[in-house]
């Protein structure tokens, strides 16, 4: 398959990245180091104060890596995790080989309605987590329609992960 979407005649149906509160954690690090790099220079720590400087680009730094280190799409026909710094197809499941879909919430995420969808293939071992998305069920929900849409309508696609408020 070609990287140029047009030619194969796939439609994008979502594509994203980890949202940002998918790293919430390091914001919070992030934060306690800019409240004391403000306290050492209020007190004249200069070189404290460029400690912390240098620990508040660290942890900016990883948030960004981890937010631009991948993408996600999913298409008509497939779910690709792709490079964010290159493009490069890094996993490609066909939407008629998957034969799971599980939606997983870390405890820190809830609070942000981010989750992540796990997606098994039935023909290999391929595994694909798509993480850091909000409003996950509604992504479920779209990607099932369209697994569906691909395959036998009497073989049954495992969903598990409904989430708390739904039920």
């Amino acid at each position: 398959m070609t990287d140029n979407l047009e030619q194969d005649d796939e439609r994008i149906i979502w594509e994203g990245r980890t949202a940002w509160m998918d790293h919430a954690v390091l914001f919070v690090f992030l934060a306690l180091a800019m409240v004391r790099a403000a306290v050492a220079g209020r007190a004249g720590e200069w070189g404290t104060m460029g400690l912390y400087a240098v620990a508040i680009a660290a942890f900016a730094g990883i948030a960004a890596w981890f937010h631009y280190g991948t993408k996600y799409r999913i298409t008509s026909s497939r779910v690709q995790v792709l490079s964010g710094w290159t493009g490069r197809v890094r996993q490609d499941i066909p939407l008629k080989d998957i034969s799971d879909v599980t939606i997983r919430f870390e405890p820190l995420n809830r609070w942000f309605d981010l989750g992540a969808l796990e997606l098994a293939s039935r023909t290999t071992e391929a595994y694909c987590t798509i993480r850091g998305i909000p409003q996950v069920d509604h992504v479920q929900t779209q990607l099932i329609r369209w697994i569906r849409a691909h395959r036998n309508p009497w073989e049954p696609i495992s969903v598990r992960g409904t989430p708390d408020h739904a039920r």
